[in-house]
């Protein structure tokens, strides 16, 4: 079990990127978590320097007051952004800060990050040069704070998409961009599946729920 009182060294965001990525306005925007997903133990590297190895989620959220055409056949449909963060509860941690200003509360380790899947925040979002080409721009989540007393998030668009370890989704994983299926393939929890259980490709469940708080199905519901 990951120890979420570990000193917080840093973590990682990405946003899906492609020939044809828009990227999602800078700005504070009113969204909806509608994505979280295990990644499982991520080795650390800074600087070339190895850190301690530490279990990432990635949680997902739609903005439903910005939209965009990204397919003609599916018309307007909410801008989308991913944050990847480790499960630490350090003075420095991101998923501490940001977890602790929309819930507007203290959390420690029995906090379950999988509760604020469908939950409304303001997501503060900016725009950054891509560390692999300064020439383009990236959309990076950088603060998350709860709704204000009579702020309204819309219905949600999009369904909820979660995968867990614990209640593995072979058709969600494959639907994935490389890059996080990359990063859970290297897991050891990844390995210790095992190998498909049937031809929809659902594995045999060998180890428990890695996150602590989650219920013995490894969900809040």
């Amino acid at each position: 079990m990951t120890n979420l009182n570990d000193d917080y060294s840093g973590i990682e965001i990405h946003a899906e990127e492609s020939s044809s990525y828009v990227p999602a306005p800078a700005g504070t925007h009113v969204a909806r978590c509608v994505t979280f997903i295990q990644l499982g133990t991520q080795k650390q590297e800074f600087n070339g320097i190895p850190g301690k190895d530490r279990m990432k989620i990635v949680l997902g959220w739609e903005l439903p007051e910005e939209l965009q055409v990204f397919d003609e056949a599916k018309g307007e449909q909410p801008f989308y952004i991913t944050n990847t963060y480790s499960l630490v509860l350090g003075e420095k941690s991101t998923f501490k800060l940001h977890m602790e200003s929309w819930t507007k509360g203290k959390i420690n380790r029995e906090f379950n990050p999988l509760t604020m899947l469908g939950e409304p925040c303001q997501l503060v979002i900016e725009h950054k040069p891509k560390s692999t080409d300064v020439t383009k721009i990236t959309a990076k989540v950088t603060g998350v704070a709860a709704m204000t007393k009579n702020q309204i998030c819309p219905e949600q668009v999009n369904p909820k998409k979660v995968l867990l370890f614990a209640r593995w989704n072979q058709e969600l994983f494959d639907k994935q961009p490389d890059w996080i299926r990359k990063a859970i393939e290297a897991s050891p929890e990844y390995k210790a599946l095992g190998t498909p259980g049937d031809k929809q490709g659902v594995f045999q469940k060998k180890i428990p729920p890695v996150i602590e708080g989650l219920n013995s199905d490894g969900l809040p519901f």
